[in-house]
């Protein structure tokens, strides 16, 4: 234990070394400041009795024990700590490695622009590392978008359409592409469609393809030169300008009226589309003419040329033509655009389900479609939970119905079922009540209590069943036990559907008192009427057969709203049938 005075001397000796030794590292401060923090200071204090503070040094140290070893060292931090924080000229420092020391405000403010200066390149370095790893990443998703466009299957799809004619026109379920033949039609989406090619002097080609999600495929249509177009074939085109100032003011709904007629004599023409069933109007009047045809003996001069179809505009709205006697065949190229689309309509009551178009999903709930071209299709719908799916449906648009609708209905699926559990207990599925008691012909099913069918456990089989039989002994006839349930069905329950009802139990061979007659009978009622009478049930539990499942269809027995199913047994029964469950699927 130190003294009081050995204290003191510790104190002023901790001092005078820490002045001297900080003036001392001043100097070199003011000389050249250092890069890194300077060490911990360690202040080798030396005398008689007192050895060299070092946290490092041994515990027992120039004869001195343990016990004023430890209090030199606290003796040493308690000056060091009080004569730093009396001097303004130092401040405590943290390091970036979280070690905190006494440094002169100085060499302070030379390691906080130097931690500035690291601070500076260290953002500098992570912006460039963030620049690359973005740079990085733009350049790997731009390579995957290659990969999945040219190297993974494609949702939308896509056809090569090739003819021995160059620069036909392409025709996609009869509306004008912006491709012409050798070409790679993009803008195909997946299903069922008809491709045409037409091009002036030729026959028009069809071809009806089926494509699906991520196709591409190959559609080769040749066109022949029609007999009639050998002229044209052969390369003398005629001229088909239309004279400066000659175009007239179209009036939508009538065609301006010609400026000329020339002769009534005839001559030829060929005027092209790409739908065949229109009609060719001549100077406001509608003729018999044919399109994609060489009329022949049209009349010479100037005619106004129009093309109607109910549900079409045609593009241009109308064409003027020059015809001389005698001269070659002048060509019109008209194309016809549907203004009207034909429309189905699909929807599914009451509860939304997935909409299938020729096994492709159009939509969920609702399906409203329009298509340019007349087919027939074939409609599914996905599965509902709790529902049965409605039938595949096969509908057809046309001219004649350019609007179909059409309803999918889901129909709940009948899941209505009672049984007694693990410790007999009541388990109901969709079954309002279930009632027991006794039941005679001429009074019909009694509820009681305290007669009725008694609860059992049969232990060779694990469950609880009502045992039922006779109601009294004393009575001739002595009436039967009986089990009702009582249940709803709901207003949409599909009546087409069969219901079939369920018994889960077995017979047996344990008689009624003083009767030797092995006789299981019993009888189903729904609703008041019966279904079946003296019904012998399958399995027997003497037999040790496994739990029967005697079943009868009763779709003809239900009704929409409330209904009761009455199981009981008859005057004939001599056995006693134990009932566990009751199902109605």
């Amino acid at each position: 234990m130190l003294s009081n005075e050995e204290k003191e001397a510790y104190r002023r000796k901790i001092r005078q070394e820490l002045e001297e030794q900080e003036k001392e590292r001043l100097e070199e401060l003011t000389k050249k400041p250092p890069l890194e923090p300077t060490a911990e200071p360690a202040f080798p204090i030396t005398s008689d009795r007192v050895p060299a503070i070092s946290s490092s040094a041994p515990a027992p140290f120039n004869g001195l024990s343990h016990q004023n070893w430890a209090e030199i060292e606290k003796i040493k931090r308690d000056t060091e700590e009080a004569w730093y924080s009396q001097n303004p000229d130092y401040v405590k420092y943290s390091d970036r490695h979280g070690n905190k020391k006494w440094i002169h405000r100085k060499q302070y403010e030379q390691k906080k622009a130097q931690e500035n200066i690291r601070r500076t390149a260290e953002v500098k370095r992570r912006k460039k590392i963030y620049r690359n790893l973005i740079l990085s990443g733009v350049v790997i998703m731009a390579l995957l978008v290659v990969i999945i466009h040219y190297m993974l299957p494609h949702y939308g799809c896509a056809a090569y359409v090739n003819s021995n004619i160059d620069g036909a026109a392409i025709f996609i379920d009869g509306k004008r592409t912006a491709f012409d033949t050798d070409a790679l039609v993009t803008t195909l989406t997946p299903g069922a469609h008809q491709i045409s090619v037409y091009k002036p002097g030729y026959t028009t080609g069809f071809q009806d393809i089926f494509a699906a999600k991520g196709d591409t495929i190959t559609v080769e249509i040749n066109l022949e030169i029609d007999p009639q177009y050998a002229e044209i074939a052969a390369g003398r085109r005629p001229d088909t300008t239309i004279e400066e100032n000659k175009t007239p003011i179209y009036i939508p709904g009538s065609a301006p009226k010609p400026e000329y007629v020339v002769d009534r004599e005839r001559t030829s023409m060929v005027i092209s589309t790409n739908i065949s069933d229109v009609v060719v109007k001549m100077d406001g009047k509608p003729t018999s003419y044919e399109v994609n045809r060489l009329l022949q003996s049209v009349p010479p001069g100037s005619h106004i040329v129009e093309l109607v179809k109910a549900g079409y505009r045609s593009e241009p709205a109308y064409a003027i033509i020059n015809l001389q006697k005698g001269g070659a065949a002048q060509y019109l190229t008209f194309e016809m655009i549907r203004e009207s689309a034909l429309v189905l309509t699909i929807r599914t009551e009451p509860v939304d389900g997935d909409i299938f178009l020729d096994n492709i999903l159009m939509g969920h709930g609702e399906c409203i479609r329009e298509f340019q071209l007349p087919g027939r299709f074939t409609v599914s719908f996905g599965k509902v939970r709790g529902f049965r799916s409605p039938d595949d449906i096969t509908v057809q648009i046309s001219e004649r119905e350019p609007s179909v609708s059409t309803v999918g209905r889901y129909y709940p699926i009948i899941e209505i079922a009672f049984s007694l559990g693990q410790n007999g207990q009541i388990v109901k599925n969709n079954v309002k009540e279930v009632r027991t008691g006794y039941y005679y012909p001429n009074t019909g099913p009694v509820p009681a209590e305290e007669t009725g069918p008694a609860l059992q456990k049969l232990d060779a089989y694990n469950i609880y069943v009502y045992e039922m039989g006779y109601a009294f002994a004393h009575r001739n006839p002595p009436g039967g036990d009986f089990v009702e349930i009582v249940f709803d069905l709901p207003e949409n329950f599909n009546q087409n559907k069969i219901l079939y009802l369920t018994l889960r139990g077995l017979a047996s061979n344990k008689n009624y008192l003083f009767n030797l007659t092995k006789s299981t009978d019993i009888a189903v009622e729904i609703n008041g009427k019966v279904v079946v009478n003296h019904h012998t049930p399958i399995n027997n539990l003497d037999r040790q057969e496994p739990l029967g499942g005697d079943s009868w269809p009763i779709s003809d027995f239900l009704k929409m709203g409330e209904n009761r199913i009455l199981v009981r047994t008859t005057d004939d029964n001599k056995c006693y049938y134990y009932l566990h469950a009751l199902e109605l699927k």
